[in-house]
């Protein structure tokens, strides 16, 4: 996740894309804990001007060690 704060600084953060035993949703995970929201509050849409959203399954591939061999 990368997020530009109020005073246009860059943050980011890495978390899983799957970790059900620790969260059940990454995207919102990761909104949360950029913006220092305890996981059991509602996301506060009032401190979010635009959210963009992509994935980045070959890197958690690549973590997870998952996938087919290439030659």
């Amino acid at each position: 996740m990368v997020a530009r704060n109020s005073v246009a600084q860059l943050q980011t953060k890495k978390f899983w894309s799957e970790n059900p035993e620790a969260y059940l949703d990454a995207a919102v995970f990761d909104i949360k804990s950029i913006l220092e929201v305890p996981q059991s509050a509602p996301v506060p849409d009032d401190l979010i001007d635009k959210i963009k959203m992509g994935a980045i399954v070959a890197t958690d591939a690549l973590l997870d060690l998952k996938g087919e061999l290439v030659n």
